[in-house]
């Protein structure tokens, strides 16, 4: 059981490191739209990118029909190139 605790929380299924905790989310500031449109689809600032997706949703009353509407067409173009996996994340984040 311990070996699949440590293998659970520091690899994904696919056997690549998760993105570990940088910043403190008490106290981290969300990315502004426009680092956001310049990080996207990078694997940077993740944290901070999430925390924008997240007051988002709160500036929405946690309409994410209105959030997708008003991200999909920025981060549906950047789908082909990563062969759908954009998608897989969405649907973890309206989830």
């Amino acid at each position: 059981v311990q070996g699949y605790s440590d293998q659970y929380t520091t690899l994904t299924p696919y056997e690549l490191p998760l993105h570990k905790l940088e910043l403190d989310w008490q106290t981290l500031q969300p990315a502004t739209k426009e680092a956001w449109t310049e990080w996207r689809g990078k694997k940077i600032e993740w944290q901070r990118q999430a925390a924008l997706m997240q007051a988002e949703l709160a500036r929405l009353d946690g309409n994410t029909d209105q959030l997708v509407k008003e991200y999909a067409p920025d981060i549906l173009s950047g789908m082909a190139g990563s062969l759908t996996h954009g998608i897989i994340h969405l649907g973890w984040g309206i989830d």
